[in-house]
């Protein structure tokens, strides 16, 4: 048995959607703006944003890498989905994790808006320490893209 676990973080970046876009849009780019990411590299020398790339990035804290799967990308529209094949715990033991990260231009003070998703299963009764952690890579991510631009 397992609990659903469903994530939503959002804010605003202080830039227009080009530039937040240009540094976001990289499956491989993750460590250019995103903490605690020391490294990552695509796997079996495919091409960076092609579906079914697979990125292993390597953590700060020097643990087994984590290892996603590219399934969409579209430039268009400012967004991709990705799961997660391997990792170190609590990683490990979730299951039918995917995630997207979407950016939506703000006309009217030409910002961006940043939303960050998932939904995956971690071990029954384990759905209250899971949250929190996923909700902490998130916001992080999103706080330190907020401070590349606010410089």
């Amino acid at each position: 048995m397992s609990d659903l676990v469903r994530i939503f973080k959002s804010d605003i970046v202080n830039a227009p959607i080009d530039q937040v876009w240009q540094l976001v849009r990289s499956f491989n780019g993750l460590p250019q703006w995103a903490a605690g990411i020391s490294a990552s590299i695509i796997e079996n020398g495919r091409e960076d944003n092609s579906i079914g790339c697979v990125r292993s990035l390597s953590l700060a804290g020097g643990e087994e890498p984590i290892r996603e799967e590219l399934l969409s990308f579209d430039e268009k529209n400012h967004t991709y989905s990705y799961t997660i094949l391997d990792g170190p715990l609590p990683f490990k033991n979730y299951k039918h994790y995917y995630s997207t990260i979407t950016l939506r231009e703000i006309t009217e003070s030409n910002t961006t808006f940043i939303e960050w998703k998932s939904e995956f299963f971690c071990p029954l009764g384990e759905h209250d320490s899971a949250k929190p952690i996923v909700e902490g890579v998130y916001v992080g991510g999103i706080n330190a893209l907020k401070k590349k631009f606010s410089q």
